[in-house]
């Protein structure tokens, strides 16, 4: 049942936000498209849904999740081959966010934070899970995905403050967290942090819904 709930609700969202392309083709231009680098798999797309077309994908053609009315600049352009969405928002402070909607039997949400806001020093995982988390509070008001990220978001600040008894000891990069039930997993994943030019850091976190 819980299944069948979720995949209504996913139609309808795809439904409400347009499931083609017209729309956002006056973004959609090869000299962007090649712009963004897509080309490394996401955490939960199969090696078979790279082999798999548009019209056999459970999921619909990948469609923008950011609200304009809070993110004006928000821009959006569908890959060639309509199983990858990339939208990319100007933060303040020259912060960039770039988010990868992606998947085929799983529906997948990729958030890509450019930002100084934190320091390079720091290989501490607690201090870049934190920093994960207090990214994507940020900008949760100026979203509207078919994801529960919020409580995605709580499950990971649980598993920070449990974790502070060991000292961080078991948190861990690309491990997949948890947060939904039933046959349909919902799941978090801090990826590593990168350490960019000008005291950039890319902060990574997945989201994913599956299999549908």
């Amino acid at each position: 049942m819980k299944r069948i709930i979720f995949l209504l609700s996913l139609i309808m969202f795809l439904l409400s936000t347009g499931c083609h392309t017209g729309s956002f083709r006056n973004y959609s231009n090869a000299a962007s498209e090649e712009y963004y680098d897509t080309t490394v798999a996401p955490p939960y797309v199969s090696k078979q849904d790279a082999a798999i077309q548009p019209d056999n994908c459970t999921r619909g053609t990948p469609t923008p999740v950011v609200k304009k009315s809070v993110y004006s600049n928000a821009r959006f352009i569908l890959k060639k081959d309509s199983l990858t969405g990339i939208e990319t928002v100007s933060l303040k402070n020259n912060d960039r966010l770039t988010i990868t909607n992606t998947g085929c039997e799983y529906y997948t949400l990729i958030f890509r934070f450019e930002t100084s806001a934190f320091s390079q020093d720091s290989v501490s995982k607690a201090y870049w899970f934190k920093a994960g988390s207090m990214l994507m509070k940020s900008i949760l008001k100026g979203l509207d995905a078919p994801i529960n990220l919020k409580k995605g978001i709580d499950k990971l600040d649980h598993i920070i403050k449990k974790d502070s008894v060991t000292h961080y000891q078991n948190l861990s990069y690309e491990k997949e967290i948890d947060f939904g039930a039933g046959d349909i997993r919902s799941i978090i994943v801090v990826e590593p942090v990168q350490w960019l030019d000008n005291g950039i850091s890319a902060v990574t976190i997945s989201f994913s819904v599956g299999p549908l």
